[in-house]
Order: C-alpha cells, then sequence, then structure tokens
C-alpha cells in the first residue's frame, strides 16, 4: 500500500519568477532540507531572515510503506 507524506523545503522561484521552477536552501551534501512539521521550516526560515513565503511543501511517497 502506497502512503504519501508531506515535506517541506525551504524556496524560492528562480529569477522571482514561478515559471522557472524553484531553488531550495540546500543542505552540505547538496540535497534539499527537508523538514517534517511546517512549524519547524517555519522556524528555520526565520533563524535565517527569512518569512514563511519561502516555506514550500512537496508530496512524498513513503518507500518504506511502499515496499512492504
Amino acid at each position: 500500500m502506497k502512503q504519501t507524506d508531506t515535506i517541506y523545503l525551504i524556496a524560492r522561484p528562480i529569477n522571482d519568477t514561478s515559471l522557472n521552477g524553484n531553488e531550495y536552501l540546500l543542505d552540505k551534501n547538496n540535497k534539499p532540507l527537508e523538514f517534517v512539521t511546517y512549524d519547524e521550516c517555519l522556524y528555520h526560515c526565520k533563524s535565517i531572515g527569512l518569512d514563511d513565503s519561502y516555506v514550500w511543501s512537496k508530496e512524498v511517497e513513503d518507500k518504506e510503506i511502499q515496499q512492504a
């Protein structure tokens, strides 16, 4: 059975144009920083001087449940 979860990312449209896709705040491994909750993501945004407009959500499939 497939289950979807929501993750939260810090992102903004490339060149401030939504047609261009998003650029994400990356971790030390050049992967987008992922947060489990909106509040956790918002807290991190505010700690680096950003507001809630940089919080983006994404639906992902839970691979462990999908493989079971």
